[in-house]
């Protein structure tokens, strides 16, 4: 069960100071996530001393990177504050959220694309390497056959463009979510 800031109690009584557990959620979600404080200030764009500060509890984060934190793992702003994560990694909906497997999925799926992409790219030098064997092998041309050569040289400059943006498509989204 999540405990709730409002809901903490000491020797029976309600407490009246507000409880933050930032600290302790930012040091068991890290390591749920298998991650270093070096790793988490690098998906963060902070430094480790900045990560170390917050686990320890002397410093807090600006708002704007709290939200980059609870981004990195999924997590509610305001739950991984005043909620106790420890026993269960909660989402804002309040449905928990196995951290770690969304993160091994994400990377497995990422590598997936990135498989495909350089795939494709072997098959696309293949295929060029094979035309201009082809193509120096063949002399006297009809018209029509140096139109449909032209043409293919025009395809495969509009497929290596789509594939030079497939490939900063997967690094922006590696780089976002430092997979």
């Amino acid at each position: 069960m999540v405990k709730h800031a409002d809901q903490m109690e000491t020797n029976g009584q309600k407490s009246t100071k507000a409880t933050h557990f930032l600290a302790s959620n930012l040091r068991h979600l890290r390591k749920l996530m298998g991650m270093s404080q070096e790793e988490l200030a690098e998906r963060v764009g902070l430094n480790r001393g900045n990560i170390a500060s917050y686990e320890k509890g002397t410093a807090e984060p600006k708002v704007c990177n709290l939200f980059r934190i609870s981004e990195v793992f999924g997590v509610d702003p305001r739950m991984l504050v005043l909620a106790d994560l420890s026993e269960l990694t909660a989402a804002s909906n309040g449905h928990t959220v196995d951290v770690h497997r969304f993160t091994r999925e994400m990377q497995e799926t990422i590598a997936l694309f990135e498989k495909k992409a350089k795939e494709l790219e072997a098959v696309l030098t293949s295929l060029h390497t094979y035309y201009q064997y082809k193509k120096k092998s063949l002399e006297d041309l009809p018209n029509e056959m140096r139109l449909m050569l032209t043409e293919f040289e025009k395809l495969y400059e509009i497929t290596c463009e789509l594939m030079y943006s497939h490939e900063a498509l997967i690094a922006l989204i590696k780089k976002k979510c430092r997979c």
